[in-house]
């Protein structure tokens, strides 16, 4: 196994071994798979988006599932094996912007790399969140 990047943030197929690392379209859509995960982290401490205005205190990801020190064998069990991601709050589906963002985030961080989106559809889904912030 070749370890790109922080063990937390690695892809599916890059845990599992199986990515083609000559190829930059791979990579890219790994760095998508990450970057999914950093707008999670980042979402998660966003108090607008959680009741009282309190956001829970800071986790990284996996860490609630897979505890403050995880190992490349349980990440591997559980992002490629298991299929699982963090959790996203369900309270999210009730917030006027809550599909808009879980959607998002499940699109970055899909199992197959070709189904992940582009950073363009990234960017324009996050300008389109816009709207929900705008005065």
């Amino acid at each position: 196994h070749a370890q790109l990047g922080t063990l937390r943030y690695m892809s599916p197929e890059i845990l599992e071994g199986s990515v083609n690392l000559s190829s930059s379209w791979c990579l890219m859509q790994a760095d998508i798979y990450a970057l999914g995960l950093l707008l999670w982290e980042i979402w998660m401490r966003c108090s607008d988006l959680f009741e009282g205005d309190i956001a829970p205190q800071h986790l990284l990801p996996y860490e609630s599932e897979l505890g403050a020190d995880v190992t490349l064998d349980s990440l591997i069990r559980y992002v490629f094996h298991m299929d699982k991601r963090p959790s996203i709050p369900k309270h999210w589906e009730l917030l006027p912007q809550g599909s808009v963002l879980q959607e998002l985030l499940t699109d970055c961080w899909d199992g197959d790399p070709d189904a992940r989106l582009t950073a363009r559809c990234v960017v324009d889904r996050l300008v389109s969140l816009q709207s929900f912030f705008s005065p």
